[in-house]
């Protein structure tokens, strides 16, 4: 259930940041999205990254929405840290 939200709240963001025409950050978050979807690589350092990302916001100029859905993100990578043994 953590996984999916965690995906489901990127796929969130990346599609309001494409919206709003942020791309530089839409791909970062794309590029972390296709990275778990692989599953290929240890997700910790991934989480980790993703869990300590909220002043992206500020330096991208991210809206009150894309903030919140920027706090999803981290909110559920932080879950997935403290789930995983």
């Amino acid at each position: 259930m953590i996984y999916s939200d965690l995906i489901n709240s990127l796929e969130l963001l990346i599609n309001a940041l494409n919206k709003s025409n942020k791309k530089q950050s839409a791909v970062f978050f794309s590029a972390k999205l296709n990275e778990i979807k692989k599953g290929e690589n240890n997700l910790k350092p991934i989480l980790d990254e993703l869990s300590k990302c909220r002043a992206m916001a500020q330096y991208a100029g991210f809206s009150f929405l894309e903030e919140k859905l920027l706090d999803n993100v981290v909110g559920n990578a932080t879950k997935m840290i403290k789930n995983k043994p």
